[in-house]
């Protein structure tokens, strides 16, 4: 997945900062039939952090965003008026969800995905 969309995503969820960072690292690097363990494996050994904090950072990153409020966070989620912000993986997975959905979409308007003859 392309950084700059996962990033411009994020942003308009409400994400800043070292949170919008960490979000998007777990967004791109997590694989489909990824454990959540193996992600904060494989992040906490990129940024030097145990598994244990990879995951408060992202729950804490999720949390501020979700309490932003933001438009598209609500469109995003459905269950929006909830209190409770969602888990890191059902975040995950919605969000890597929606970038698969829009990215067809995005392809056939972008004059340099074409391909050429």
């Amino acid at each position: 997945m392309n950084r700059e969309a996962i990033e411009k995503l994020l942003s308009e969820l409400g994400f800043s900062g070292k949170g919008l960072d960490i979000v998007a690292d777990a967004v791109e690097l997590h694989k489909e039939g990824m454990s959540m363990m193996e992600l904060y494996r494989l992040m906490g050994r990129t940024r030097s952090l145990g598994t244990c904090t990879v995951s408060n950072k992202l729950h804490g990153a999720i949390s501020r965003a979700w309490e932003r409020r933001t438009e598209a966070m609500e469109q995003l989620f459905d269950v929006y008026l909830l209190c409770r912000p969602p888990r890191n993986r059902a975040f995950l997975l919605r969000v890597k969800r929606h970038l698969k959905e829009k990215a067809p979409a995005s392809a056939a308007t972008d004059p340099s995905a074409k391909k050429k003859d």
